[in-house]
């Protein structure tokens, strides 16, 4: 998964996340599996709406300099959801 990020070349120079299908794979404590699983259910159900309904989607997180993260950010059509 990659950055969110309006600049292109900026989001690319930023380091991505990895997540595992096979979930006995991932090693850490319980919160670094419960992200991953959360992570394949998002994806499960991107997928689904791709096949099913034709919803192009993408999944991406959002860090700031502070290493202060949102960890799941679903981008509908290129754009993210309105956030006040």
């Amino acid at each position: 998964m990659v950055p969110y990020s309006r600049k292109i070349a900026r989001a690319h120079l930023k380091e991505p996340k990895y997540y595992f299908f096979d979930t006995g794979q991932v090693i850490g404590d319980r919160g670094t599996r419960l992200e991953n699983m959360v992570a394949l259910s998002l994806y499960k159900e991107m997928a689904r709406l791709r096949d099913l309904e034709g919803v192009e989607s993408s999944l991406h997180f959002i860090r700031n300099k502070e290493k202060q993260e949102i960890d799941f950010l679903v981008m509908s059509d290129r754009r993210p959801p309105v956030a006040d």
